[in-house]
């Protein structure tokens, strides 16, 4: 049986639940039917939002669904739509798109049911969020500064700014974005022993600082004929120090110190890239994405003896990580009576190649000591192909069939093992919320 591993998933429902009556806090001129809600921009009036997003997040019975972070792209995750569409990248998604979607270029927000699109890996409630076309350009701005009473630096920043804007088919979202955050503590510590024993006091200060721009392009590309591109650029530089710090009076009087710092800069960099056309009988879809990160991490810790002065005990730990992940899909589409069928093709690539070095404190000096273990670079290489078919069954009855294999090789580059060979069947394995699902697999 499981050379044969097909799901299949007949996926039920009962239509008249989606034209149950709204809540109190339900948009009031919000339209109704088995098919799909659908939500005007007056309807969130009331909450007065500044993005795309601040609606969607306004929706009665909604709750977005985040993309999958895991490698490779596969079949949609996130439950949200974009006129129609499948926003293929990692970098945020539909979700992170919206945010930088002023509210007046919104036109309206559906609620339909997964199985009704045809879109393979989707299940439950799908919101499409349909936007107008562009007369003119539009911009936004925010600021969110925050304050902390304790241990903690004035939050000044948290702003974001965009614009948006179209010039004939060619449609552009640019954004700059600055973001923090803080935490902090501090105060008495007491350790006792089992019987109460008083063993040692401290008094702990503890804050952390994370700062990050964010730069990102989008551009759509509306033509020639039916066809539709879209491209993503995205940079994302970050810092993050932590710091630890103690004074310490042991039971017996002795006095130490000890502080932990933590400074990890690094970066993100992600390309996307899809374009649509007609070919044939259905349409193609290539995709392309790039992610790049550097996440070096350095940590410092040291232990002062302050009463007796001896020398210090430190040590430190520096990994130089460098991530990159490429993919090349394709999908094709085309329908037949009322079938929808897709067939896709993936290559993904994968590798970590992290540098470890670890150092001891010795006589005032960082010294480094012999650490292999934390070095090594791992690569990986997938394919994954997969068809699928959905059709609706009934008014309230949708099937949804999806099979498929995935092959990858995973080696570790800087050692003399073998690579290791991995093969599985796949199928849709998404159980989609509020219906019945009725499934065999093996």
């Amino acid at each position: 049986m499981a050379a044969h591993c097909v799901r299949l998933s007949l996926i039920a429902g009962v239509a008249g639940m989606l034209a149950a009556p709204l809540s109190a806090q339900a948009p009031a001129t919000a339209s109704a039917n088995a098919a799909k809600r659908v939500y005007a921009p007056a309807d969130f009036a009331r909450f007065a939002p500044k993005t795309a997003y601040d609606m969607l997040v306004q929706v009665p019975s909604f709750s977005v669904r985040a993309a999958d972070t895991e490698r490779g792209l596969g079949q949609a995750s996130e439950n949200v739509l974009i006129n129609g569409q499948r926003i293929t990248d990692k970098s945020g998604g539909a979700v992170d798109q919206l945010q930088r979607t002023s509210a007046g270029n919104v036109d309206r927000i559906e609620i339909v049911e997964a199985g009704s699109l045809g879109i393979p890996g989707l299940a439950g409630q799908v919101a499409n969020v349909i936007l107008k076309s562009q007369a003119k350009g539009s911009g936004q701005f925010s600021w969110n500064p925050g304050f902390r009473a304790h241990f903690t630096k004035p939050q000044y920043d948290n702003l974001t700014v965009s614009y948006s804007d179209r010039t004939g088919p060619l449609d552009y979202t640019v954004s700059a974005a600055a973001l923090s955050g803080r935490g902090g503590l501090g105060g008495p510590v007491t350790i006792t022993g089992p019987n109460h024993n008083l063993i040692e006091t401290r008094d702990e200060v503890y804050h952390s600082e994370y700062h990050e721009f964010v730069l990102k392009t989008k551009l759509g590309l509306d033509g020639p004929g039916s066809s539709l591109g879209n491209l993503s650029l995205t940079y994302n530089p970050y810092w993050s120090p932590q710091f630890l710090g103690d004074t310490r009076v042991l039971a017996s009087g002795e006095l130490r110190s000890r502080t932990n710092r933590q400074k990890r800069p690094g970066y993100n960099a992600d390309v996307n890239a899809d374009y649509e056309f007609a070919l044939g009988p259905g349409r193609l879809k290539a995709i392309g994405l790039y992610h790049r990160e550097h996440a070096p991490n350095t940590t410092t810790q040291i232990l002062n003896f302050d009463s007796s002065g001896a020398d210090p005990l430190g040590t430190r730990f520096i990994r130089d990580a460098r991530y990159v992940e490429a993919i090349a899909r394709g999908e094709y589409k085309w329908k037949s009576g009322r079938n929808d069928w897709q067939v896709s093709l993936e290559r993904a690539f994968n590798s970590l190649d992290q540098r470890g070095s670890l150092f001891d404190l010795r006589q005032g000096d960082f010294v480094e000591v012999p650490f292999p273990q934390g070095t090594g670079k791992v690569a990986e290489v997938r394919y994954e192909a997969i068809a699928s078919l959905s059709r609706p069954l009934a008014s309230n009855l949708d099937l949804q069939v999806a099979a498929g294999a995935e092959t990858s090789r995973l080696d570790r580059v800087d050692d003399d093992q073998p690579a290791r060979k991995f093969f599985r069947p796949k199928g849709s394995s998404r159980s989609p919320g509020g219906r019945r699902r009725i499934g065999t697999s093996a």
